[in-house]
Order: C-alpha cells, then structure tokens, then sequence
C-alpha cells in the first residue's frame, strides 16, 4: 500500500540530493510575506549584482527592506512574477523521474530577473 507520506519523504530526498535543493528551518520563512527573506536577498546578491548596487545606492541601511517591500508588493499586484519556464519532461529526463507522475503541461518556473520586474 502507498502512503502520501513515503511519496513526500521520497521526493524530498531527491531535490536535496539530486537538485541542490537546501532544507530551510521553518523559523526562516516570513507567512506575512511569504517569502524566505534571506533566502531573497542572497538570490539577488549573487545573481543580480548590478540591481544590487543600485538597491544600496538608495539607501544602504534598508536595502534588504527596500527590495522585500517592492518584491512583496510586486507579487500582490500581479500574482507571480516573469520567468522562464521549464518544461517537465525535461526536468524529469534530467533526473531521471518517470513520466508518469509528470502533469501534462506542467511547468517549473525558473530565475526571476528582478531588474526588468521593477
């Protein structure tokens, strides 16, 4: 018999095995905002330095705040922000996931470019 919770652990292991998924404590993830706050900024930082700079620029002492405000209140005014897309065939082709417990039509959304966002 199946249990929800093997799929759940089974899939859990393989995105912090195979996908370079990192395991967050809950404590780290900000309900109000939705969002894993430290989790953002080191995106950012690491992906968009020049968008950083500008961010620090403004006003150094609130720049992690100055870009959690603006991306929060860019996702409650459009739901979910520009990215590309992957589709899940690929993805399971890559990892070697079945396709029979792929979604047609499923997609997974990739990087954000937080500089054309705002």
């Amino acid at each position: 018999m199946h249990r929800e919770i093997d799929f759940e652990n089974e899939l859990e292991q393989a995105l912090l095995t195979v996908s370079g998924y990192e395991k967050r404590e809950k404590e780290a993830y900000d309900p109000a905002m939705a969002l894993f706050p430290s989790d953002v900024i080191v995106f950012v930082q690491k992906t968009q330095p020049q968008f950083w700079s500008r961010i620090i620029q403004l006003d150094s002492a609130k720049a992690e705040a100055i870009l959690l405000d603006s991306l929060v209140k860019e996702l409650a005014a459009k739901g979910r922000l520009p990215s590309c897309e992957v589709d899940s065939s690929a993805l399971a082709k890559q990892f070697g996931w079945p396709t029979s417990l792929l979604i047609p039509g499923w997609t997974l959304r990739q990087r954000v470019d937080l500089e054309k966002t705002f």
